[in-house]
């Protein structure tokens, strides 16, 4: 019985010490992760398809801002962005084009518009979207 006592405790430690190694091992992967993804990866247009560059988010120089405030109101506290107003303009004209179809479900609306803005113009585009293949200053595959 004492035996078998010890070998559960034994067995009990060590899957908490295996826990609490795995759960520091995660926190600190995904913190060092995701300050190495923050900026931006993508920015600019390169012939239609977008520029591979990581480079720090960029204010905007015109209104630009106010459509990212309308079509992503979630970055409207941000000051810097991944897309410039040439990429927020095209980004509003799909988003309403996809509206057209997801307007019946405003939770997907909404998730669908979260999305892209995030892959598209947050300052923390970095976390979303990693440049897989890229050719000619462009982005050909993205993960």
């Amino acid at each position: 019985l004492l035996y078998t006592i010890k070998f559960e405790l034994s067995m009990k430690l060590k899957q908490f010490w295996f826990l609490l190694a795995l759960v520091h091992d995660i926190a600190t992967t995904e913190s060092v992760s995701a300050q190495e993804r923050q900026g931006c990866v993508l920015y600019g247009d390169c012939d239609g398809l977008p520029c591979a560059k990581k480079t720090k988010p960029i204010p905007f120089s015109g209104g630009g801002k106010n459509n990212i405030q309308e079509i992503c109101p979630h970055l409207k506290f941000e000051e810097r962005f991944c897309c410039n107003e040439v990429q927020a303009e095209k980004l509003m004209e799909m988003l309403k084009r996809a509206d057209k179809r997801l307007n019946s479900c405003k939770t997907a609306r909404e998730n669908f518009r979260t999305m892209v803005c995030d892959m598209t113009c947050s300052p923390y585009q970095g976390m979303y979207v990693k440049v897989a293949e890229a050719e000619g200053g462009r982005a050909k595959k993205l993960n």
